[in-house]
């Protein structure tokens, strides 16, 4: 049963013949309940004290999950930015390889070109230098030629290849070998010549 100040202050006692004073009973009922009236607001502001200080630790804990929960998104997002980060990077990477890759294999395929054009350089070299040499030793053979046969004839085959085009003019040559001037035959000369060979012919 719930004992209110008042109901100690109203409480009455029934009487007898050897019962307390009741001035005495009285006044320590007052006191009674004075002290259960100030234990009562103790207590009221004890349990409202403990009410906001659970309100406030309420608070407080609300806000510690939020930070945890701010904190941990934090986390997940910086290890997404770092990933990302080395994702990008790796692709980068990639990228730069596959273009060294294409640059040395461009690179190759144009020293294996060189390379190509060198060798076709030197077969063209060497067919020209032999091409040559057999010309030179076709002309060397014709000298040694008409150095055992006569002079005038060697003329006459000097004139006509010059004339055709089938050798190089060799006037030099045989005018030394007929013991004329090394100079170009003028026309009446080349006629005497061809005139000589029609009637030997």
């Amino acid at each position: 049963m719930k004992i209110t100040a008042r109901d100690i202050r109203q409480k009455q006692f029934q009487k007898s013949l050897r019962g307390e004073a009741p001035d005495e009973v009285k006044t320590f009922l007052e006191e009674v309940a004075d002290a259960y009236e100030a234990l009562v607001r103790e207590n009221q502001a004890l349990t409202e004290s403990l009410e906001a200080a659970s309100r406030e630790l309420e608070e407080h804990r609300s806000r510690e999950k939020t930070l945890q929960e701010t904190l941990m998104a934090a986390q997940r997002i910086g290890e997404e930015m770092k990933e990302g980060a080395r994702k990008e990077s790796d692709l980068k990477l990639a990228e730069a390889e596959l273009m060294s890759e294409k640059i040395v294999a461009n690179a190759n395929a144009r020293l294996i070109q060189i390379v190509d054009d060198i060798n076709e350089l030197k077969r063209q070299r060497l067919q020209f230098e032999s091409q040559l040499e057999s010309l030179l030793t076709s002309h060397l053979k014709l000298l040694a030629a008409t150095r055992t046969s006569d002079p005038q004839i060697s003329v006459e085959a000097s004139i006509s290849g010059a004339m055709t085009g089938s050798m190089p003019p060799m006037q030099g040559i045989s005018a030394r070998i007929s013991g004329i001037p090394s100079s170009a035959p003028s026309n009446a000369s080349m006629s005497a010549v061809q005139n000589d060979t029609d009637k030997k012919g």
